[in-house]
């Protein structure tokens, strides 16, 4: 996905078909998972994950979920019917070389 510096604002955003047309999951999971292990579940139905549009969606990583830890990131989505898939990716953070963090 790409590489940010610690502290920067981070929207993963993701897209969902059903039989090659846009389709809203009945069912949304995001986990995150730092270079330090932790695993952190993000869901639709609890409205931590947000709808742009039909098929479309995204989460923002800010405030104090923003990644402190420096490092490669993983991160898993998966979704239920009518839309079922699971799909993964990656991104890193880097220091900061001015703030030295």
């Amino acid at each position: 996905m790409g590489t940010y510096v610690v502290g920067t604002p981070l929207r993963l955003s993701f897209t969902f078909t059903s039989e090659g047309t846009l389709a809203d999951p009945a069912a949304i999971l995001l986990e995150i998972l730092s270079p330090d292990g932790t695993l952190t579940s993000k869901t639709l139905a609890d409205a931590q994950i947000l709808q742009d549009s039909t098929g479309h969606f995204h989460y923002d990583l800010v405030g104090d979920e923003l990644p402190a830890v420096p490092g490669k990131w993983y991160y898993r989505v998966t979704s239920t019917n009518p839309a079922e898939s699971a799909g993964e990716s990656t991104f890193f953070i880097v220091p900061s070389r001015v703030l030295g963090e």
